[in-house]
């Protein structure tokens, strides 16, 4: 049982820090209008779910309403960000993170997943 939670903790973070999935470019003004910048980030995701407490670190860049993810040892992959007037959010795999603009052009969120918060999502400008 204890490994089975472990495994499914593990599932979901690899899963949100990896945020592969369909990908749709946008002009570079779109995203802009909804105060999330283009440019090279640090996501940074951190689990507090039963006892994962781990945090992961990721290179990203924001182009439009895409973001492109850097994980070692993985091809780059994209992800489309949906703008919501104080951020936005993306999906992957049944994980929502959701990122609300912060000071010093960074960004926060939570990290859902099953409707539950297990996590929370930063951006930090590179």
């Amino acid at each position: 049982m204890k490994n089975t939670v472990k495994r499914a903790v593990a599932a979901l973070t690899i899963g949100a820090a990896a945020a592969t999935g369909v990908t749709v470019t946008a002009g570079d003004a779109d995203a802009r209008s909804y105060g999330i910048a283009n440019g090279s980030y640090i996501f940074k995701v951190k689990n507090n779910v039963f006892f994962d407490h781990s945090t992961t670190y990721s290179r990203v860049s924001v182009r439009g309403n895409t973001m492109s993810v850097k994980v070692p040892g993985r091809p780059n992959t994209r992800v489309r960000i949906h703008p919501t007037r104080g951020g936005g959010y993306f999906d992957f795999g049944g994980a929502r993170s959701t990122l609300i603009k912060a000071k010093r052009g960074r960004y926060a969120g939570n990290l859902y997943g099953a409707g539950l918060v297990v996590g929370r999502n930063y951006l930090i400008p590179r």
